[in-house]
């Protein structure tokens, strides 16, 4: 489970890779801009960069904020759900 004590369950996807390597990249250079955790993750055969865990919905549009001249693309916003449950898209912020 990715939310830990005193975390919220929010989290932000800001970029999906194809090239691992390219995924790392972008991940450290997103990790150099913000003080929150950044993960890369493999689903469905393309790496995922997340962001988080994020404790509300405003620290999440303020950080998705943030990251849009560096995203440059749509930042889906992710509510992780308990063990063996899916987690569900809550917002899209451009």
């Amino acid at each position: 489970d990715y939310a830990g004590k005193g975390y919220g369950k929010y989290y932000i996807q800001v970029g999906s890779f194809d090239d691992k390597l390219n995924a790392y990249q972008f991940s450290k250079k997103l990790q150099a801009k913000t003080k929150y955790k950044i993960r890369v993750e493999l689903k469905n055969k393309h790496y995922l960069v997340v962001v988080g865990p994020l404790k509300s919905a405003v620290e999440v549009r303020a950080l998705g904020m943030k990251f849009r001249p560096t995203v440059r693309v749509k930042t889906v916003v992710v509510k992780k759900a308990k063990h063996g449950k899916k987690g569900s898209v809550v917002e899209t912020v451009y």
